[in-house]
Formats: C-alpha cells, sequence, structure tokens
C-alpha cells in the first residue's frame, strides 16, 4: 500500500513538472498565432560597451564604482597619481615664463635700438641742414673776399693803395676760402656719418623681424610644451564619457597602469539594442524605421517601445544561443533593434522576445 502511494506521488510530481516544463517552453514549442503584418524573432538585450582606458602612466588613487554601478556623463571613473606630472608642469611653467620674458626683452632692445638709431640719424641729418647753411655763407662771404682781393690788387697796382692795405685784403680771403674749406669738409664728414647711421639703422630694421620671430617661436614652443603637460595631468582625472553602467571592472586602487590600459567597461543602457533573427522568407518584409515591441520574463506583459535600425544584407547560421520556433531555419537574416530604455530597465544578457510591425496599423496582439 506504502509502495502504491508512493508510486501515485511520483507521477503526480513528474505530471507537474512536465507541465510547468511545458508552459515554460510553450512559447518556443508552440508560438504564439501572429497577426498578419507582425513578425517575432528572439535574442538578447546588448547594450554599447565602452571601455574607459587611461592616457597617461600612473598609480590608481581612486576607482569609485564597482561592477553594476550607474555612472553618469563627465563623473569620475578614476583618479591617478600626478605628483611627477605636476613636477614637470611647474619646470616647464618656468621655461615658458623665461622664453616669454627673453621674448619681451628682445623686442623691448631691437624697439630701443631702433629708436636710439632714429635719434642719431635725425641728429646727423640737423647738422648736415647747419653745415649747409654755413657752407652758403662761408661760400658767399669767400666771394666777397676774393672780389675785394681782385679790387684791391687793381688799386694797388695803380698806387691807389698801399702794400699793407693790400696784404689785409689777401689775408681776409684766405680766412674765408680756409673757413669754407672746413665747412665743407665738416658737411662731408656729416653726410658720411649719416651713411653709418643709416647703414646701422637699416640693419637692426633688417634683422629685428627674424630675431624677434626666432624668440617668440622659442616661447610659443615653451608654451606648447607647458600646455601638453597640463593635458597630461588632466588626463591623470579620467572621467566617464557617458552615462551608463560599469559591466566590468579591470583595475583596483593601488595598480599601477598605463596607456590604453582598460579601466572600467561601460554600457550605455539608455540606447540598448537587440539583435533577432528573422528566416530569407521573412527578411523583404522588414525596413528600416519600421515600429518593434520588445519584451523580457524580467517584466512579464509589458512592451518596450523600439524601431528597426538595421537588417542584415547576408545571410548567416542561426546562432547557437538563440532559439527559433523552426529549428529546421539554419540560414537567418539578423535586425537590430533600438530600445527605448528610459528608467534603464533593461540590462545586456536579457534574454528578450520581439515583434516588428511591418504593416501600418496592425494591432500588436491578435
Amino acid at each position: 500500500m506504502k509502495i502504491k502511494t508512493r508510486v501515485i506521488g511520483a507521477a503526480l510530481l513528474l505530471a507537474l513538472a512536465l507541465a510547468g516544463t511545458g508552459w515554460f517552453l510553450r512559447p518556443w514549442l508552440f508560438p504564439p498565432d501572429l497577426p498578419e503584418g507582425i513578425l517575432e524573432g528572439y535574442g538578447r538585450i546588448e547594450g554599447t560597451e565602452v571601455t574607459v582606458s587611461s592616457k597617461v602612466t600612473g598609480r590608481i588613487l581612486k576607482l569609485p564604482f564597482s561592477e553594476g554601478d550607474r555612472v553618469g556623463r563627465g563623473e569620475l571613473v578614476a583618479q591617478l597619481s600626478a605628483d611627477e606630472i605636476t613636477e614637470r608642469l611647474a619646470q616647464a611653467g618656468s621655461r615658458a615664463a623665461s622664453a616669454e620674458a627673453q621674448a619681451r626683452m628682445r623686442d623691448e632692445e631691437a624697439g630701443a635700438q631702433l629708436v636710439e638709431a632714429n635719434a642719431r640719424l635725425r641728429a646727423t641729418e640737423e647738422r648736415i641742414r647747419q653745415s649747409l647753411a654755413r657752407v652758403e655763407v662761408l661760400a658767399h662771404h669767400a666771394e666777397k673776399m676774393r672780389l675785394d682781393y681782385r679790387r684791391d690788387q687793381e688799386l694797388f697796382a695803380k698806387g691807389f693803395i698801399s702794400p699793407r692795405q693790400a696784404s689785409l685784403s689777401e689775408n681776409a680771403l684766405k680766412l674765408a676760402e680756409g673757413e669754407l674749406q672746413e665747412a665743407r669738409a665738416g658737411l662731408a664728414a656729416s653726410r658720411a656719418e649719416m651713411d653709418s647711421v643709416r647703414a646701422v639703422r637699416d640693419g637692426i630694421a633688417r634683422k629685428t623681424p627674424a630675431l624677434l620671430k626666432s624668440a617668440r617661436e622659442e616661447a610659443a614652443a615653451a608654451t606648447a610644451a607647458k600646455d601638453e603637460i597640463r593635458i597630461l595631468l588632466a588626463d591623470t582625472r579620467i572621467t566617464s564619457p557617458l552615462s551608463g553602467t560599469v559591466v566590468t571592472k579591470a583595475a583596483e586602487p593601488g595598480e599601477l597602469v598605463f596607456p590604453g590600459a582598460p579601466l572600467v567597461v561601460l554600457a550605455d543602457l539608455d540606447r540598448p539594442y537587440l539583435r533577432v533573427y528573422l528566416p530569407e522568407r521573412d527578411i523583404g518584409k522588414v525596413k528600416l524605421g519600421e515600429p518593434a515591441r520588445v519584451y523580457v520574463d524580467s517584466f512579464p506583459g509589458r512592451p518596450f517601445e523600439a524601431v528597426v535600425t538595421e537588417v542584415a544584407k547576408k545571410a548567416e547560421f542561426t546562432p547557437k544561443d538563440v532559439h527559433m520556433p523552426d529549428e529546421r531555419v539554419t540560414l537567418v537574416y539578423s535586425v537590430k533593434l533600438e530600445i527605448r530604455n528610459p528608467q534603464g530597465l533593461l540590462k545586456p544578457g536579457m534574454p528578450a522576445s520581439a515583434r516588428i510591425r511591418w504593416k501600418p496599423g496592425v494591432a500588436w496582439e491578435k
């Protein structure tokens, strides 16, 4: 009797287990009868993943997030040590300040040299004008003395004046001609000086742009080196490029990381997508931009709105992790659906089914 009772109990448990399994597998073994104009596909929720890595070498001081944490755009993902870079920045800042000061000094020196050369040139030109005026006066005076001398010589020859008076006019002529010759020599010296000063001024004006350009380029290079190091310092503070969820934490505080070393992997959950697979007989019905609905077991009866964003052009074999109602279908086409997920309820890896409406106005349910 006890054996019979145990057999009956085991049979009941087996029947219940088969019933539960059948109910769970019912959507796969007996797909729902869909309305005309609706296609159904299966897949897993995926998210665009971004690997956040380091651009510089440093030891991790902070890594505040763990796997599964939500991260906002611009939030600190990791902070690296920056002592060495800070020291390099200070040195580069000193070099840049020195180069800028040197450029300003050269600019000021060149300006002062030009001002001095122009002042000397103007002074020489003024002396030349004065010398020309003096030469003109002395030439007029010497001509008068020459006329007086000739007149006195004629008077002396006729005996109208004494030898002393004739000698006085001769001495006055010699004095006037000597002064004129001296003034003309001073004028020639002033003109030679003007040529020399002008040559110096023109040389300064010619060389100054190149010298200033070189100094400014040195200052610009030093400033650029400083800015480059400042960027490196900023790169020790690593922020999230998007709002998402940490799916992989690849490092820990205290570790030494190098450029390109991954720190965390983020999944963009604001725009998850589902890739479903349709047989060749149905793929021609699907077009970009057509509406779809996505269903997951975690939220039964709640559809998530989606849209077709990609339709494969080539067929492929059915992926092993995707079950289709018709297992005889081996060659399928993938269709990518972008899903609206404003509350972040959908997570990568969730199995999901999707319905695509390829005929406008058709009801989603029969």
